[in-house]
């Protein structure tokens, strides 16, 4: 069966999005919306679309249409949800799922009442990279875990809305940071405490923050450490996980194709499958959830706790004062 899913924002990144998934007309049937008629038009031809539409509200009423697909502002998400569920449909969102925890709960509860699935598009969450890295710590291949780090820099320009603090909950890090939270997170756990400082100087003149470097206490007295850059002046972008162990270390690249292992007896390679972004296992988990009426992946209450993270982070390096973390609650 084809899920008939409206790509909605007709951005930059909505291109990059189909540029991947474009041919996956035996699952889905793309529709596009935009609120500028042309856009949708356009994108609707390059990729082969069924139809565009030139309103965001014409699409949710359109009875053709299933499932919406927000590729849209932070603040603008938890308007979009409510447009897409008061009209019955769907919906899958960009990450991060909002800018505040009280958004993010209004945001599942819509999705709640309207018996709708909600998915956060966090493609992170669906690299081969990470699952096999997750499988081999499990299986003790490098002893007890004692830390994960992770290390994340590169040009990323902030550009229009992406500028804003007001509009993104932040800067760099709540919109490009949050996937490395999301990694750390899978392979460590959620910590309970945390202490983060923002990277000076600034180099992207944006309302908040381009560099963040961090330290979390995790589950089992394991450390975590994220240092990014979403400004570092490189032609080569640098992002790098190691998992270290009491008898050895697992390192990867999140969009590599092998996970490596060293010990003392020698270094491993475990290939594992190309995933490109993760787009594609994104989009078959979002419509397998909708035909088998169940809670996605990547779950309003996973995204929130993502959030949560993100927002401590913020706050430490505010008050430059270490911060306790709880679990979100997040009723779905």
């Amino acid at each position: 069966m084809k899920l008939p899913l409206c790509i909605v924002g007709c951005g930059n990144w909505a291109g990059e999005v189909m540029d991947e998934i474009h041919d996956m007309t035996d699952e889905f049937e793309f529709w596009f919306a935009s609120r500028d008629l042309g856009k949708a038009k356009a994108y609707c031809n390059r990729y082969n679309g069924t139809g565009a539409f030139g309103s965001y509200e014409e699409a949710a009423t359109d009875s053709h249409i299933k499932a919406m697909y927000f590729l849209t502002p932070h603040d603008l998400h938890l308007d979009n949800a409510r447009l897409a569920c008061s009209n019955g449909k769907h919906v899958l969102v960009e990450k991060p799922i909002a800018r505040t925890i009280q958004e993010a709960q209004k945001l599942a509860s819509v999705a709640k009442d309207a018996n709708v699935s909600l998915m956060i598009a966090e493609n992170f969450r669906f690299l081969p990279t990470v699952s096999k890295a997750i499988q081999l710590i499990a299986e003790g291949i490098v002893g007890k875990l004692r830390s994960v780090e992770i290390e994340a820099k590169g040009p990323e320009t902030a550009i229009e809305w992406r500028a804003s603090r007001s509009r993104t909950g932040g800067g760099r890090f709540i919109d490009a940071g949050v996937h490395y939270i999301d990694i750390l997170v899978r392979l460590g756990g959620f910590p309970d405490r945390l202490y983060a400082t923002e990277l000076l100087p600034k180099i992207q003149q944006i309302d908040g923050e381009d560099g963040i470097a961090m330290i979390a206490h995790l589950p089992g007295d394991v450390t975590g450490t994220i240092v990014y850059s979403g400004s570092t002046p490189t032609t080569n972008r640098v992002s790098r996980i190691e998992a270290s162990g009491t008898e050895g270390v697992i390192s990867f690249e999140p969009f590599g194709e092998e996970v490596l292992i060293d010990t003392l007896d020698g270094q491993t390679s475990f290939p594992v499958e190309s995933a490109h972004r993760g787009l594609r296992r994104m989009l078959q988990e979002f419509r397998s959830s909708i035909v088998e009426h169940r809670s996605p992946v990547m779950s309003a209450i996973e995204a929130t706790k993502d959030l949560a993270i993100v927002l401590a982070v913020y706050e430490s390096t505010r008050t430059r004062q270490t911060v306790d973390l709880v679990q979100p609650i997040i009723h779905r």
